[in-house]
């Protein structure tokens, strides 16, 4: 018998050893309960493992390689076997399999992928409990008596030619709502549905004396409510009749509480909705369809977040579940909406034209938009609508539900509030990304990088006064890439922290090469990102670049832009008052087409400003762009902040920003971006 005051022993026979893992991870979440788990590889480890009878309970995976853990199942349970509890694991839900192992003896099933701690936890102390009740039947046939009223579990006695009841517990009297006179004019049929009359007559009809658990059945109560009930039974011999008495576990709770755990994570509480995998599962059986025609469209509510973070979530919850109702009541079907995520929906649409699909999501988008009203406010809701086609766009779930998303990006870049067919233009890009971005990852490792540099001079003598490090890929596979290919993947694959610490670690690395050569009096400006610059130790890691290659650090310049400076402004202005403590100037780039705030100007102590190129290309006939320039031009003297003009190519631009008092000038005009070693010859020696 278990001795309650030790660990619960579990031995778990899996060939998958992860699966081990992920069990034993699971119960130690709960150190309120004690469990010793071990693990056995195979069923000839199992069932060496039941000979030696060291474990409480087995947690036994349905397939050990070529082997079947029913075979364990049946060894445990076998007539002068240990009979231990056996739990059995499947991959996946099975009916047939589950009401199987049942049959067979199975103390409990679970479904892996399914199972949480308390689940798991419940199912093992079950089993060890359930099995220390049948230890305590089995002990002696003598205290048959007192254990028959005792028993906490319902428990009846019926005669097996018949089925008439001849004996029930408290406990049953109880359970069920008859009373004992009541139970005792009833036979074990009128405990079931027709449906479970039938199968019972089969199972009795067939039945081996020897098995002692009779598996999972339905029973009625005397009120019409079902539960579940988990039969073990034992022959006795009453009078000189042949009988059994059943002792049954009512397991309701656990199995409502398994199907609102296994709804829980198919349907969305707020709006009813599936949630993508039921939609995914239905999307792949469309699409075995032989002439499938499919199209999948991803719905995305405009600014959404606005709503929670005005109105509170309860409004958004009901303005999403309206949302939904009304988008469902456009497709009219049950099954044809899911909510993806947040304010992101999925509607999956069998057997329409492109045309008719164009439509039918121009309906969605004018449902969305119809007012959402409650007490005392009133929202107006809009929604991008991205639309992805099977075969054209994809084969499978996954690649039409990221070409959908890829074209309600591009909804949303078209202002929001439309519908956006995916593209030829959005596939490359889809590929690109993929292609790219696996490739871009190693392309530091392997060297693939490479700096030119564009020389920035001054306006009015026309020397360099600084070079701006721009990065080149050049790839084996690829060629050389274009910048504006593969930045944007970078950014996109949060990519840019890594490479742009080699580019200015190899900045670095080649200012102190000019330095050797004897060249100075200038600067070497590097862009840095965002995302680079909220990292916590980009400082120290531009301290040991100049470090690492001893160069001073008024030689280098960080290049920012405007929306990296509104990222988290008070850690930002942190980390800017370090690198000048460093001496590292700080400059802005593309000035003008972003927040163009005066504020930061003055925070972030700049030391140059740089003219977008889009106000320097129309020069000087544009009188717009001129007056533009000419604001900026005073308004960084007045900062004591020097300006830089970006794009410049004619000479008749360089000379007009010069006259208006611009301090230097970058473009074409002086020179296009170019390896470090063609540019020796113009730099200025020490």
């Amino acid at each position: 018998m278990m001795n309650l005051s030790r660990p619960l022993r579990v031995l778990v026979v899996d060939d998958d050893g992860e699966d081990f893992l992920i069990l034993r991870d699971l119960l130690s979440d709960l150190p309120q309960f004690r469990f010793e788990l071990e693990w056995a590889g195979s069923l000839a480890d199992g069932m060496r493992a039941l000979a030696r009878d060291r474990h409480d309970v087995y947690l036994v995976d349905y397939h050990l390689g070529a082997d079947s853990g029913l075979d364990l199942l049946r060894a445990a349970t076998a007539p002068g076997g240990p009979h231990r509890p056996v739990i059995m694991l499947t991959g996946q839900g099975n009916p047939e399999l589950d009401l199987q192992a049942l049959e067979a003896g199975a103390a409990d099933y679970l479904v892996k992928g399914r199972i949480d701690a308390e689940t798991l936890a419940r199912a093992l102390r079950y089993a060890a409990k359930h099995a220390r009740q049948l230890a305590e039947l089995e002990d002696s046939r003598q205290r048959y008596r007192l254990l028959f009223e005792l028993n906490p579990f319902p428990t009846w006695v019926f005669e097996l030619d018949t089925g008439r009841l001849v004996a029930v517990n408290d406990a049953m009297v109880d359970n069920y709502g008859y009373s004992r006179k009541e139970l005792l004019g009833m036979t074990v049929l009128d405990l079931r549905d027709p449906d479970e009359q039938v199968r019972l007559q089969q199972y009795l009809s067939t039945f081996d004396p020897r098995e002692r658990a009779a598996g999972l059945w339905r029973h009625r109560r005397k009120d019409g409510s079902r539960m579940w009930v988990e039969i073990t039974t034992h022959p006795i011999e009453i009078d000189g009749r042949e009988c059994w008495m059943v002792i049954g576990n009512d397991i309701t709770e656990q199995r409502e509480a398994e199907e609102r755990l296994a709804y829980a994570a198919n349907y969305d509480p707020v709006t009813g909705l599936p949630r993508l995998p039921v939609l995914e599962e239905r999307v792949a059986r469309l699409l075995q369809e032989e002439g499938a025609m499919l199209s999948l469209l991803f719905i995305d509510l405009d600014r959404f977040h606005v709503v929670n973070e005005s109105m509170g979530h309860v409004i958004g919850d009901e303005a999403l579940r309206l949302a939904a109702e009304r988008m469902s009541a456009v497709l009219g079907e049950a099954d044809g909406l899911a909510r993806f995520a947040g304010d992101e929906f999925v509607a999956v649409v069998p057997q329409a034209t492109p045309a008719e699909v164009v439509a039918l999501a121009e309906r969605l988008r004018e449902a969305v938009a119809q007012p959402v009203e409650g007490d005392g406010y009133r929202l107006f809701l809009t929604a991008s609508i991205g639309i992805a086609r099977a075969p054209e766009h994809g084969e499978s779930a996954m690649e039409l539900l990221r070409r959908a998303e890829a074209a309600t990006g591009r909804a949303k870049r078209l202002g929001r509030d439309t519908a956006c067919e995916f593209s030829t233009e959005q596939m490359q890009e889809l590929e690109d990304r993929l292609v790219l971005g696996a490739r871009l990852r190693e392309a530091v490792a392997r060297d693939e990088l490479e700096l030119h540099y564009q020389p920035i001079l001054d306006a009015g003598s026309r020397s360099i006064t600084a070079m701006e490090a721009l990065v080149r890929w050049n790839s084996p596979e690829l060629g050389r890439v274009p910048p504006g290919r593969f930045i944007p993947i970078a950014e996109a694959l949060g990519l840019m922290p890594e490479v742009g610490l080699w580019v200015i670690d190899e900045a670095c690395r080649q200012l102190r090469a000019w330095q050797e050569a004897g060249y100075a009096g200038f600067t070497v400006a590097v862009n840095v990102s965002a995302l680079q610059l909220q990292r916590p130790d980009f400082v120290r890691q531009v301290r040991d670049c100049l470090a690492r290659h001893g160069v001073p650090g008024d030689r280098l310049e960080i290049e920012l832009t405007e929306s990296s400076l509104m990222e988290n402004v008070e850690r930002v202005q942190g980390r800017l008052a370090e690198l000048k403590g460093m001496g590292v100037h700080l400059s802005l780039d593309d000035f003008g087409t972003g927040y163009s705030s005066l504020a930061y100007l003055k925070q972030f102590a700049l030391d140059r400003l740089k003219i977008d190129r889009r106000f320097v290309m129309n020069l000087p006939g544009d009188a717009n762009d001129a007056a533009i320039a000419r604001t900026i031009i005073g308004m960084g003297h007045q900062l004591r902040i020097a300006v830089t003009a970006e794009g410049v190519e004619t000479a008749g631009q360089a000379d007009f920003l010069a006259e208006l008092g611009c301090d230097e000038l970058q473009g074409y005009h002086f020179g296009r971006p170019a390896p470090a070693a063609e540019l020796a010859g113009r730099l200025p020696r020490a």
